[in-house]
């Protein structure tokens, strides 16, 4: 086998090793302690543990690029840590959720939600597992493959779950609950389309810090973050960023197509 580069290995596996421990956390959330009930808390660690998951891989391939250690090998394990931390982590959590948490048939024989979300978060693993494969067979290492994605990536997919999901846990307001819990199951399907589609995403890592950036710009995106936290509104800007991302993919390619429709009808008014 050809000698694989250390550190990116490393962080691939890293990215695996938090998308483990976010399914044992949610498994222990779920089934240890009373019955029919989930450790909230429990839950919000395995959530981090899926930010953590997105920290490493974003910077697996960057890290692979920088020391001349992109590879075959580390493309497949990467899609392999993927599935762990943003297919099935993600999937586990919503289903948790509402299993264990969400009481709007409570006090009746039956309730839907459960075989909802078994379907809602199946597709969603299904989206995400056609979504690497299809990564896998198309990816190429050089840099200026990297600025945009074909299909809406797995972590921002897994963050949208997660991070309505975080608002969720951490929110004490019915009404806001309620919306959380109905998004959760409305994204579940779209994320899944969103993935296998051809719709063009931008590549925000790679645009945004990596590259020659003046001193001035990453001191302002640092304060933008330390700001954002010290106002103590990050879960709000987590949900609010990720989920603009989804949706920038589709409302994006709408309106490219727009411009490219009035773009044809000019010139062939001129033509004629």
């Amino acid at each position: 086998m050809k000698k694989v580069a250390f550190l990116p290995t490393l962080l691939t596996l890293g990215n695996a090793a938090l998308g483990f421990t976010a399914i044992a956390t949610v498994l222990d959330a779920a089934f240890v302690g009373a019955p029919n009930q989930v450790d909230a808390g429990k839950l919000e660690v395995a959530i981090y543990c899926i930010f953590g998951a997105m920290f490493c891989d974003a910077l697996d391939g960057p890290v692979a690029r920088l020391v001349k250690g992109a590879s075959e090998f580390g493309g497949y394990l990467d899609s392999l840590a993927d599935m762990v931390s943003f297919g099935i982590a993600p999937a586990l959590i919503v289903k948790a959720i509402v299993k264990f948490d969400f009481h709007f048939f409570e006090g009746y024989n039956w309730n839907p939600w459960s075989k909802i979300t078994w379907l809602v978060t199946g597709i969603y693993c299904l989206g995400t597992i056609l979504r690497l494969a299809r990564f896998n067979v198309e990816n190429r290492p050089d840099e200026e493959s990297h600025q945009f994605f074909e299909g809406l990536p797995c972590p921002p997919a897994a963050g949208v779950l997660t991070s309505v999901a975080l608002l969720y846990i951490l929110v004490n307001h019915t009404a806001l609950r309620y919306v959380t819990f109905y998004i959760m199951l409305i994204m579940g399907p779209f994320l899944a389309v969103m993935m296998v589609s051809r719709i063009r995403y931008l590549h925000l890592v790679n645009r945004m810090l990596l590259g020659e950036r003046s001193f001035a710009y990453l001191a302002l995106f640092a304060a933008g973050l330390v700001v954002v936290f010290a106002l103590g509104v990050h879960i709000y800007a987590l949900a609010v960023g990720f989920l603009i991302y989804a949706f920038w993919g589709p409302i994006g390619a709408i309106i490219k197509k727009g411009r490219n429709s009035s773009n044809a009808a000019d010139e062939q008014q001129k033509a004629s």
